[in-house]
């Protein structure tokens, strides 16, 4: 959910740890530069 196309080519399937990070990521934005 939410990858983009770019995304999943590089990490669906590949890198699982990867993904879940990049899930972890946009279920829980940090915003530091705003």
């Amino acid at each position: 959910d939410g990858l983009t196309p770019l995304e999943m080519c590089l990490y669906g399937g590949r890198d699982l740890r990867t993904y879940e990070l990049i899930k972890l990521l946009k279920l829980f934005p940090k915003p530091r530069l705003s």
